[in-house]
């Protein structure tokens, strides 16, 4: 939440906004001040003055973050273009809501961000346009303090729509009932990000840069990585069906031509794992049903690790035929060898449950038309063709990256124009929140590069939901 100095307008938007984005000389000049400003916050030597020309002519959002906690977030429209900047960084700096940056001087990121194109909207129009993770929220009320909610708030908090305007109904000091006495905006921000510690911008496109942010996840031994928390670093290295989100990483890197021998290693190491698990000795994170075994056995299967035969006994198992998502998973690894029961299965519980991805890629494997046909429609009614979130695919309304990324694998292969725009559209949702630069100041570069979230405002990275992303964008629109 930013706290701002400014001047109450009931009828316009209650900050200096941008009508365009920041022009290159801009960011230049932000960038530059926010660098010194940085130094100068370690020493108290040289104040750096910002008499040029060439700032954004807008009210800066300063927000100051170190180890991935806020420490502070101010605006204010006070004095010229460059000098409201170096006040929102010192009315941040000592933003008494939060702790101090004492200690932490050395490992401060700054996120500078401006409003753009502001558009009034009422309450319900708002809820049904607001994109949580994108968007900010402007407010504006006789009595109350004006408010802008930024992105980084519904993202730091996982918040959805309801969650954010009650979040600005709290900050503005009235009910959520009274907002519709003010005045509601919805607009983007230019943002750039000011690290005390450098970091050098990757070049390298979508596709390379996950590929890369996959092969970290892979150890010494060839064991991968669960996933992380970009804010503060730390790691899982096991997590629920590990086995089978690590095959899918392995199958990722192995298609994508990265690191060869640590793919060799890796597999390796996961069929290791499953012949312990087989054999009764279980490994951290293997599943514990038999539904959930052979979808790690039919997941490796298609990784290239040699299961066919372990697989083959296992989908006669007749419990798995109560599984269809994972039974499906069976069918496409072994194809004809797969027993026609099982396939039966899939197909009929495609009357309770049409959205199928697996189902999907089975029926393409095997020739099956009409049910090819039938669960390709369902999953482009599921790719959302208008915004919010575009392209995006989910059963909330905050769509998951891995199941947008596996709707792609599942369409891989249609070429009818309904299929190829929805492809289109789903790979520049997936690019859209890849967490590539600008980075955000809340998240280490180091460890959140090239990586997915599995939502727009859930930043936790899992390496199978960046491997579904690296397939995805492979599809070819």
């Amino acid at each position: 939440m930013a706290r701002a100095q400014t001047r109450l307008s009931l009828n316009a938007f209650p900050f200096g906004a941008l009508s365009r984005p920041l022009t290159k000389t801009e960011r230049t000049r932000v960038q530059g001040h926010v660098t010194k400003l940085l130094a100068w916050q370690r020493t108290l030597i040289r104040w750096p003055s910002a008499r040029a020309a060439g700032f954004p002519a807008a009210v800066p959002f300063v927000s100051i973050y170190a180890g991935g906690r806020l420490l502070g977030c101010f605006g204010t429209p006070e004095g010229s273009a460059a000098e409201r900047l170096s006040r929102a960084f010192l009315l941040a700096l000592h933003d008494g809501r939060f702790a101090s940056p004492a200690g932490q001087r050395d490992a401060l990121a700054i996120e500078v961000a401006y409003p753009r194109s502001p558009v009034r909207l009422n309450r319900l129009e708002l809820e049904s346009a607001l994109e949580p993770g994108h968007h900010a929220i402007g407010f504006a009320k006789s009595g109350a303090p004006p408010v802008l909610l930024l992105p980084s708030v519904a993202r730091d908090g996982g918040l959805e729509v309801q969650a954010n305007l009650e979040l600005v109904a709290r900050k503005a000091g009235v009910t959520p009932d009274a907002l519709a006495e003010g005045a509601l905006f919805v607009c983007e921000m230019e943002t750039l990000v000011v690290r005390a510690r450098p970091h050098v911008a990757s070049k390298l496109d979508s596709r390379e840069q996950a590929a890369r942010w996959l092969a970290r996840r892979i150890d010494g031994a060839g064991g991968i990585e669960f996933g992380c928390d970009p804010r503060t670093g730390q790691r899982a290295l096991r997590g629920e069906f590990h086995h089978g989100r690590s095959a899918i990483v392995i199958r990722a890197l192995d298609e994508h031509g990265t690191e060869p021998a640590l793919v060799r290693r890796a597999k390796r190491c996961l069929l290791a794992e499953i012949r312990a698990g087989l054999r009764g000795t279980a490994p951290p994170g293997w599943p514990r049903s038999v539904p959930e075994v052979a979808g790690t056995l039919a997941l490796a299967l298609m990784a290239g690790v040699d299961v066919r035969r372990e697989l083959a006994a296992l989908a006669k198992h007749r419990h798995l035929a109560r599984v269809p998502w994972h039974a499906a998973q069976v069918v496409l690894a072994l194809g004809k060898d797969a027993p026609p029961a099982l396939w039966r299965a899939c197909v009929t519980d495609l009357a309770a449950t049409p959205w199928a991805p697996w189902t999907c890629m089975a029926a393409r494997a095997l020739g099956d038309g009409p049910t090819l046909a039938r669960t390709t429609r369902a999953l482009l009614a599921s790719v959302r063709s208008t915004e919010p979130y575009r392209g995006g695919v989910g059963k909330t309304s905050t769509p998951e990256l891995a199941l947008t990324a596996v709707v792609v694998e599942a369409l891989a292969g249609d070429e009818s124009r309904a299929a190829l725009g929805a492809i289109r559209d789903a790979q520049a949702f997936l690019r859209r929140w890849q967490h590539v630069d600008p980075i955000p100041a809340a998240y280490a570069p180091e460890v959140a590069r090239g990586g997915f979230p599995l939502a727009p405002i859930a930043p936790l990275q899992r390496a199978d939901v960046t491997a579904h992303a690296l397939r995805a964008l492979s599809v070819p629109a």
